[in-house]
């Protein structure tokens, strides 16, 4: 069953300020940390282009705290996928160059034991 993990972006936790991520996987196993908030640059004081010279505003993403706390779960091992038996490599998602599948097709169990589809 999919769950779901959230990445807060406000230290007050408003709803407005999380993103959520479909995942697959147990969410008791979740970690936190604390981190630089990217829209301030940590100062808790937000500069865009409408804001007058001299005159910053408390930013929207982390409530003028500086910081962001982001919940994920670690990384211990790829996940398995029950309805994958071919895998081939991404021509990408511009859709000028092209989209969909390309190259070489392999197992999905020589993917699993380390091999790659090639170009």
């Amino acid at each position: 069953m999919d769950k779901n993990l959230k990445v807060c972006l406000n230290s007050m936790s408003s709803t407005n300020n999380w993103l959520i991520y479909k995942r697959r996987t147990n969410m008791s196993e979740k970690s936190q940390i604390e981190a630089q908030c990217g829209s301030c640059r940590g100062t808790g004081i937000y500069i865009g282009s409408t804001e007058p010279k001299g005159i910053g505003v408390v930013c929207l993403n982390c409530g003028g705290s500086g910081k962001a706390i982001i919940e994920y779960v670690p990384f211990t091992a790829r996940q398995k996928r029950s309805d994958i038996t071919t895998v081939r490599l991404s021509q990408g998602s511009f859709i000028l160059t092209g989209v969909g599948s390309t190259g070489t097709e392999i197992s999905y169990d020589d993917f699993l034991a380390g091999e790659m589809p090639q170009p």
